[in-house]
């Protein structure tokens, strides 16, 4: 018969499958900042750190002058007890009402950002006062920051209206380095340093629990709420940065170039919501620029319309503006692909398991060969199943490929090898199987098969046979 050769063969694949500098301060307290460097604002340099002189008791009046340890410093004088209007904490006499890290009590200290206004912790400073550092200030009358923040007056100056000057102005008077008004202060009514006892205000000049001339009383002062930014209309009722209190309300007066719009002042050459005038708002994903609505598109999208889209990502401008991708499909990297869930991976427009598809194992188009199967992503063999005993006749070829046999030569019967160098070079496995079909036909028409000792076996010159599995091989 026509000799076709095959044996089981194993073939393994590998499965793949910026630091702020601390603010420096020059020596004498100066507040203004020159080219040398940073200063202290309000404060002086006491060796490497800012301390106010006014309230120190380590550096009470100049570094290193330091007070006692029953003493106290107030208005930069070491004494026995604070002055009227200042509270003791910790030795230094500190204004609850403004002192940041001792906001309405010793050791009430405000959070990142706010600052002290009339002994409460708040974003922004009302009342006609000023942010300086961390502190609210009455810059029309603070020795300290008289005019501007930073800018303190000289020893033996008062701050009036806003300016340092040798005496006081406008009926004020000089109390310490202040010009107060001693007809409605109640730290010093009717005279410096003559506080009124808890409860009471100061009207005319007079403690008293009633307040007079129109005046209301809020808190231990009399106001006019009529005009008092602090109490505008009633008590308690703070007007918002950049508002004045006008007959009991408070009103917005814009400055800087900007707009009122509603109750806030903006700026209509870039405000989205009023671009261009008051209440003309962009479409979403339009900026204001100099009053007209613009598209500006940022962070790499792209312009599509009136839209700004990420052309990388975007199912419906995938690569470019009006490329969507069919239905079940993701934009990534600017291409449509297959969006497969479950673990299953898109090869080619199909989604598939590439830990047990044979066509596609550790990989899209990594086939394993017919005698293979899929096995967590790597094809393995199914082992050595077709056995049969005998000779066998009309056997598919899938048959025998499938039980583990793998085609190592084929010729036409016309043609001649060379058994030895055949079975030492191609065909070198542990059984062998010798077959023949007609050319391209799917079944095997005869087929027989031993282990590789039995077919080999040398039987000399005689036709006597050497049987095994059933056949006579000679």
């Amino acid at each position: 018969m026509t000799s076709r050769i095959k044996h089981n063969h194993i073939v393994l694949l590998a499965g793949c499958l910026a630091l702020a500098a601390p603010a420096a301060c020059s020596d004498g307290g100066s507040t203004s900042e020159t080219p040398s460097g940073p200063t202290c604002p309000g404060a002086t340099l006491c060796g490497n750190r800012c301390a106010d002189t006014n309230i120190d008791p380590a550096n009470c009046g100049g570094c290193g002058t330091a007070c006692q340890a029953d003493q106290v410093c107030s208005g930069g004088q070491c004494a026995s007890a604070c002055s009227a209007g200042t509270t003791n904490c910790g030795g230094s006499c500190v204004d609850t009402a403004a002192d940041a890290h001792n906001c309405g009590s010793c050791g009430k200290a405000c959070g990142a950002g706010e600052v002290c206004s009339a002994g409460a912790c708040v974003m922004e400073c009302g009342g006609g006062t000023t942010e300086c550092g961390d502190k609210c200030v009455a810059t029309d009358s603070d020795p300290k920051n008289c005019g501007s923040c930073g800018k303190a007056c000289a020893e033996g100056e008062v701050c009036s209206a806003g300016s340092c000057a040798v005496a006081c102005g406008g009926g004020a008077t000089k109390c310490g380095s202040k010009c107060v008004d001693t007809n409605n202060d109640p730290k010093n009514c009717g005279a410096c340093d003559k506080a009124c006892a808890e409860g009471e205000v100061c009207s005319a000049g007079a403690c008293g629990l009633v307040c007079g001339g129109g005046t209301t009383k809020c808190g231990d002062k009399c106001v006019n709420t009529d005009s008092d930014p602090n109490n505008c209309g009633s008590c308690g009722k703070v007007c918002a940065m950049g508002e004045i209190c006008s007959a009991g309300a408070c009103n917005l007066v814009c400055g800087g170039g900007a707009t009122k719009c509603g109750n806030a002042c903006v700026d209509t050459q870039s405000n989205p919501v009023h671009c261009g005038g008051c209440d003309k708002a962009c479409p979403q994903g339009q900026d204001c620029v100099s009053g007209v609505c613009m598209l500006q598109c940022a962070g790499g999208t792209t312009q599509c319309g009136n839209t700004c889209v990420d052309i990388q990502t975007n199912p419906s401008h995938c690569g470019g503006c009006n490329k969507p991708c069919p239905q079940n499909q993701m934009c990534s990297a600017g291409k449509c692909t297959l969006q497969c869930a479950g673990g299953l991976t898109a090869c080619g427009g199909s989604c598939v398991d590439i830990q047990n598809n044979p066509s596609h194992c550790g990989g899209c188009n990594k086939a394993c060969l017919d005698w293979q199967f899929c096995s967590s992503g790597t094809c393995k063999d199914f082992g050595l199943t077709y056995k049969p005993s005998g000779p066998q006749s009309n056997i598919a070829v899938s048959t025998v490929a499938k039980g583990g046999w793998q085609q190592c030569f084929k010729n036409l019967y016309k043609d001649s090898t060379s058994l030895s160098t055949l079975l030492n070079t191609t065909c070198k496995k542990a059984n062998l199987m010798l077959a023949c079909r007609a050319a391209s036909s799917a079944t095997l028409t005869a087929l027989a098969w031993s282990p590789r000792a039995d077919v080999v076996f040398d039987t000399g010159s005689t036709n006597t046979p050497h049987n095994a599995n059933g056949i006579g091989w000679y």
